[in-house]
C-alpha cells in the first residue's frame, strides 16, 4: 500500500481546505492536518511557495488528462471533465487563481503548452490561423464553461462532498441543484454541437440587436459614494488585499462606521453587487422582447451585461469575483439564502411570454431550471468576454466584436471556424 509522506498530506489539506474558503490561512491548515504550523514550515518556506506546489500539480493533472484522452475535442472535454469533477479542490484552486489573479488564463495556457504536445499544436494552430481572434475566443469559451461542468456541489459540512451530483440537492426541493449534473452534461454536449439547428442571426440583424442593445451613461443610475468606495479599492489592489479599512481610507471615514452597516468585507461586496445587478437586469428585461428567436435574446443577454461593464469598469475586479462564485456554486437559490442575494443578475429569469427557451428546450417540466442554467452560463461567458478582451488591451469596440465572436461560437460549438458573421 502507498503510504502518504507528510508533504503530500499538506499539500491534500490545502486542496480540501480550498474547497471551503478562498483565504485559508497556514494555522487554518495546521489545525485542519492536526499538526503545528512549524511542521508546515519544514516542507515549505511560506504559503507562497505552497500555492505554487499546488498550481504545479494543477498543471500536471491537466496534463495527463488532456494527452491520455482520445484526440478529438470531446472526449478532451470530457476528460477535464472527470478530473475536476473526482478533485474539486483542484477545480476550486483553479477558480480562485481566475478569480483573484488578472491574466491568469494566459499563464496556464503557457503552461500547458509547455508540457503537453496537443496544447502546444492547439497553439500554434489557432497562432496560425487567419481567424486567430474567433479560435482564442472559442478556447476561452470552452476552458470556462469545462469549469461550470466540472463542479461538484459540497455537502453540508465543508470538507465533504456528496457521492452523486444529482443526491447534492434530493432533499432541497431544488430542480436545479438535484438535476446539475444533468445540466452540467448537457453543457458539454451544446461546446460541442453548439444550438444547432437554431438559426444564427445574419450581420446585419446581429447589427440591428447591438445598436439596440446600447448602455447609456444617463442608464448606469446615480453613484453611492459607499460602493464607488468599495469598487475603486478593488479595481487598485484586488480583492484579497481589500480591506474595510481601505474602503474606509477611500472614504476618509473611521472603518468602525462601516461596520455599522456591514459585518464584513463580503457582505459589502454583495450589496455592491446586488445593485449592480439590478440595473443590468432591467436593462435586459427592457430590451429581451426584441428578440424574435433565442439567439437574439442570448445575444442581447451578453451586450447588455458587457456593455454596462465596460462603462462601468472599476466594478470588472468584482464581477470577476462573481464569475468565480457562480462556478464555485451554480445551484446557489437566494430564496433560501437570503444573506446570497447578490449573487448573481439572473438568478430567477423572468420567464414570461418574452422568453422563447422553448425553442430550444422544448415543453419540458423543468424549463425554467434549464433556462436558468443558460443564463448563468452566457451572464458568465458576457463577463469573460470583457475581461478577456480588455486583457489584451482592446477598446470598446474591439471587445464588441469578442462578445459577438463569443455568441457565434456559443451557438456553432465545434463548427465555428472563428470568422465573424
Amino acid at each position: 500500500m502507498k503510504t502518504t509522506s507528510r508533504k503530500e498530506q499538506i499539500l491534500q489539506a490545502a486542496f480540501e481546505l480550498s474547497r471551503c474558503n478562498y483565504s485559508w490561512s497556514l494555522s487554518g491548515l495546521a489545525a485542519h492536518i492536526g499538526v503545528s504550523k512549524t511542521a508546515l514550515y519544514r516542507h515549505f518556506k511560506n504559503k507562497d511557495e505552497l500555492l505554487a506546489a499546488m498550481d504545479a500539480i494543477i498543471v500536471e493533472r491537466l496534463v495527463s488528462s488532456i494527452e491520455e484522452a482520445e484526440p478529438e475535442p470531446k472526449a478532451v472535454r470530457i476528460s477535464v471533465t472527470r478530473l475536476l469533477r473526482s478533485e474539486n479542490g483542484i477545480l476550486f484552486r483553479l477558480l480562485q487563481n481566475f478569480g483573484m489573479r488578472p491574466g491568469y488564463e494566459h499563464l496556464l495556457f503557457e503552461q500547458l503548452a509547455a508540457q503537453s504536445p496537443r496544447v502546444r499544436a492547439l497553439r500554434d494552430s489557432i497562432a496560425a490561423s487567419p481567424n486567430s481572434k474567433g479560435l482564442s475566443v472559442a478556447l476561452v469559451k470552452n476552458c470556462v464553461s469545462i469549469l461550470l461542468a466540472g463542479v461538484q456541489l459540497p455537502a453540508s459540512s465543508c470538507g465533504r462532498q456528496t457521492d452523486s451530483l444529482a443526491a447534492a440537492g434530493a432533499d432541497s426541493g431544488d430542480t436545479f441543484r438535484t438535476n446539475l449534473a444533468g445540466y452540467q452534461d448537457e453543457l458539454i454536449s451544446i461546446l460541442g454541437s453548439g444550438l444547432f439547428p437554431l438559426p444564427v442571426p445574419s450581420s446585419a440583424r446581429l447589427d440591428e440587436l447591438e445598436a439596440l442593445c446600447t448602455v447609456r451613461t444617463t442608464e448606469l443610475g446615480p453613484s453611492n459614494r459607499l460602493f464607488d468606495a468599495i469598487a475603486s479599492t478593488v479595481h487598485e489592489f484586488g480583492m484579497e488585499n481589500t480591506t474595510i479599512g481601505r474602503i474606509a481610507d477611500k472614504m476618509g471615514r473611521a472603518k468602525s462606521s462601516l461596520y455599522f452597516y456591514f459585518p464584513n468585507k463580503d457582505e459589502m461586496l454583495l450589496e455592491l453587487v446586488k445593485t449592480e445587478i439590478d440595473r443590468i437586469t432591467s436593462l435586459c428585461s427592457e430590451r429581451i422582447c426584441r428578440g424574435n428567436t433565442l439567439p437574439e435574446q442570448l445575444f442581447i443577454l451578453l451586450s447588455v451585461q458587457s456593455g454596462y461593464l465596460l462603462l462601468k469598469s472599476d466594478i470588472l475586479a468584482v464581477f470577476n469575483w462573481i464569475r468565480y462564485e457562480l462556478v464555485r456554486d451554480p445551484s446557489r437559490d437566494p430564496s433560501r439564502d437570503p444573506s446570497r442575494t447578490a449573487v448573481h443578475p439572473f438568478e430567477k429569469p423572468k420567464l414570461n411570454g418574452h422568453w422563447r427557451f422553448a425553442e430550444w428546450f422544448g415543453t419540458v417540466p423543468d424549463l425554467e431550471a434549464r433556462s436558468k442554467a443558460m443564463i448563468k452560463w452566457c451572464s458568465i461567458l458576457a463577463t469573460t468576454g470583457v475581461l478577456h478582451s480588455l486583457a489584451n488591451g482592446a477598446d470598446s469596440a474591439e471587445t464588441k466584436r469578442t462578445i459577438r465572436l463569443m455568441f457565434l461560437s456559443m451557438l456553432c460549438g465545434d463548427r465555428y471556424t472563428g470568422e465573424l458573421a
